[in-house]
């Protein structure tokens, strides 16, 4: 069959002639997109949970899923006639899931939930890496380890691992003083100045007066 020769100009929508035809660099067809995803699984994806070293703490044989929860928070108040303004939103941490499984031996899952364990419960920051995301400063806040069926018995099926976000501020100190000048009791009150008191030395004549002037019974 003949085909029509379209031309390469502004406007003209490309016409591949076969599937997989490439134009413009542009693979189009379903070989092309089959080649694409077998590529990408081929590769090393970076996955794991780092701490402030880049070292990988936890060390399951996969990761099966990971659930990222964002949310914000919407000030309102009311006014007049029963309704609502908004005035601010507020961050809330967000949240990471984990879910991983662990086989090999008894020793080998062992360790595997005594590295979980070993982060737990800490104020250590931590990384989660996927592909595309990082995310940063969290803590492991919980975990969960479910065994269902004969397959429970070989290897941990799902371990979940929850971190949540810790966000940081910088500390901010300040000196407040508070006016006693008014106050009830008089202890309450601040020490007043009332200027500088300068010491004489006391003479001899002196001493003699003052021992003089005390009698004993």
């Amino acid at each position: 069959m003949n085909f029509p020769n379209v031309p390469d100009l502004p406007g003209v929508p490309p016409i591949p002639r076969l599937p997989g035809a490439v134009y413009n660099t542009i693979t189009l067809g379903s070989e092309a997109i089959s080649g694409v995803l077998w590529g990408a699984a081929q590769n090393n994806a970076v996955w794991g949970v780092y701490d402030r070293n880049s070292n990988l703490v936890i060390q399951p044989d996969s990761i099966l899923n990971l659930a990222n929860e964002n949310e914000w928070s919407v000030c309102d108040f009311p006014v007049q006639d029963g309704s609502f303004a908004s005035y601010n939103i507020v961050i809330h941490p967000f949240e990471v899931s984990l879910r991983m499984t662990k086989g090999g031996t008894t020793a080998e899952r062992a360790a595997f939930l005594a590295q979980i364990a070993a982060i737990a419960g800490t104020t250590n920051l931590y990384t989660i890496i996927s592909p595309e995301w990082s995310y940063q400063n969290c803590v492991l806040r919980s975990y969960s380890n479910v065994r269902r069926g004969p397959a429970g018995a070989y290897f941990l099926a799902e371990v979940d691992v929850h971190f949540r976000q810790v966000i940081q501020v910088s500390e901010v100190y300040t000196n407040t003083v508070t006016n006693t000048t008014n106050a009830t009791d008089p202890t309450a009150q601040p020490i007043v100045n009332l200027g500088s008191v300068n010491p004489q030395p006391i003479s001899a004549q002196q001493i003699n007066q003052s021992m003089q002037a005390i009698s004993f019974e």
